[in-house]
């Protein structure tokens, strides 16, 4: 029986009156949402007796949450399909999950990309008796995640029944103290793997979720929900809080008990005033790629002396079900003190890409008998056992024959100007030469004046050649900042 199934049919009974579902300032109880559960299981029992794997259009609905649950005690396969990303993505996942049946909202489906799949539309049935499973094969896959990709083919990412056990295991042994009373903020897209534990965690203790209004600034909007819900457990990514950050003075979160930050690197200068605003929380800052399960290693920051690296706050130590080596180019492990590539090894692992081998080849490797995923980030483990993020293997780059870590020059960057958000990237130009561009958000000081206070620290190599000012740094999908759209401002 596969454990967090079973405690998910527990909480959608018609006898528990507790909300389910905060959507657009609408509540939903377990108990109204059950039989729409059951009533999109009865459908799929109907409709793909031999599908494994099933389509979600992605938006903000009791609909689409209640497909996606209905998917998973069925035992078959979500993938999340975006209606906003761009349709030779959405053509080449369909593709790749070889999917033939999609549920969700007519009203957002493109004839050009759902020509060749069934496009099904969630219904409720008060008379639809389903029974939910939850005896599914841990190894058979619960949802697929497509990644970029560096060809620009998306990477799809299974993760089994099983993996998500692991975590939610893992994660429980953790956040032990959490209830039915508590309210966890869902601020992610359904393709951004960390909204599987914003949805999922509450649903098996009989929280509730709160998702954010359709319309309206996403920073602004989380502020809001934080604030008028009372949320009392909050994952976000670092981007949000940096966005926030000139309404601090404003902010005060008490019924706020957890404060958890994944996905991009986060800054101890700006956590640090953030925790301000949070007087009863404890912040964890929680590192892991989608490849193992939604986050695998964690953090808590302690009152003083926090752990950082470049301002950078360390990740932690492992969860229970996890194993982290350091390796250097050769694939041996890292002596103690050194840097190297960040390994993932255990339960919470995926067996591979989907239909990828080569991709599969290059990132898995086995080092006695234990099979391990190459992370491409790069870190150093301290005498306590925990690990500090000190960048990527694809942000290191070749400056006049010296490697350099770009995250450096973005920690010098935001100490000079008060910690304003700063990104270096490194652009070829038209001759074949790299140039090394810096975005800042940085308003008060000269481009003289940064580079000066730059060439202090730097050596002459790692000094700008172009500095861009930008009043805000464009996100992804995801909230991270798109380093992808910064480079497309550049001049080819």
């Amino acid at each position: 029986m596969v454990q967090f199934l079973r405690s998910i049919s527990h909480s959608f009974n018609s006898e528990n009156k507790e909300i389910a579902f905060v959507i657009n300032e609408k509540n939903y109880p377990y108990s109204s949402i059950e039989q729409l559960i059951r009533s999109i299981g009865i459908l799929l029992a109907e409709k793909t007796r031999n599908e494994q794997r099933i389509g979600v259009i992605v938006d903000n609905s009791i609909e689409m949450y209640a497909s996606v649950l209905a998917i998973l005690l069925s035992g078959k396969t979500y993938v999340p399909i975006h209606p906003a990303h761009p349709d030779n993505k959405n053509e080449q996942i369909i593709t790749q999950a070889g999917l033939k049946t999609v549920l969700g909202n007519a009203e957002y489906v493109k004839k050009n990309i759902f020509d060749s799949v069934t496009v099904l539309q969630p219904q409720l049935k008060p008379d639809a008796d389903f029974e939910f499973k939850t005896d599914t094969n841990p190894q058979t896959e619960a949802y697929i995640l497509f990644t970029s990709g560096t060809t620009g083919v998306p990477k799809g990412v299974p993760i089994t029944y099983g993996n998500v056990d692991a975590f939610l295991n893992s994660f429980f042994e953790i956040y032990d103290d959490l209830k039915s009373g508590d309210k966890f903020l869902q601020m992610f897209d359904l393709t951004f793997d960390l909204s599987v534990m914003s949805y999922l965690a509450p649903l098996c203790i009989g929280a509730s979720v709160h998702t954010l209004p359709n319309d309206g600034v996403k920073y602004l909007n989380i502020y809001s929900t934080l604030e008028d819900q009372q949320i009392t457990f909050a994952l976000m990514v670092p981007s949000m809080i940096q966005l926030l950050q000139p309404y601090f003075e404003e902010i005060n979160l008490p019924a706020l008990r957890y404060s958890l930050f994944c996905g991009e690197a986060l800054l101890q200068s700006t956590v640090k005033q953030w925790k301000k605003c949070i007087p009863n929380a404890s912040v964890w800052n929680v590192y892991g790629p989608t490849e193992a399960t939604i986050f695998c290693t964690c953090y808590k920051l302690p009152e003083t002396d926090v752990k950082t690296y470049n301002d950078m706050v360390c990740i932690g130590r492992e969860m229970s079900s996890t194993q982290c080596i350091l390796i250097d180019e050769n694939q041996n492990e890292a002596a103690s003190g050194h840097k190297g590539e960040l390994c993932i090894s255990g339960t919470q692992l995926t067996q591979g890409y989907v239909n990828n081998p080569e991709k599969n080849k290059e990132v898995f490797f086995e080092k006695n008998g234990v099979r391990f995923y190459k992370t491409g980030d790069v870190c150093l483990r301290d005498t306590d056992g925990d690990l500090s993020y000190c960048g990527r293997t694809d942000h290191q780059v070749k400056l006049q024959g010296f490697r350099v870590e770009l995250s450096e020059i973005e920690f010098y960057a935001k100490k000079m100007t008060s910690g304003a958000n700063s990104v270096a990237i490194v652009k070829t130009n038209a001759k074949k030469i790299d140039e090394l561009h810096l975005f800042t958000e940085a308003a008060d000081i000269t481009d003289e004046q940064l580079l000066d206070l730059l060439k202090t620290k730097l050596p002459a190599y790692m000094i700008p050649q172009f500095i861009h000012r930008v009043s805000t740094f464009p996100l992804n999908a995801n909230g991270k900042t798109d380093r992808k759209a910064l480079s497309a401002q550049l001049p080819e």
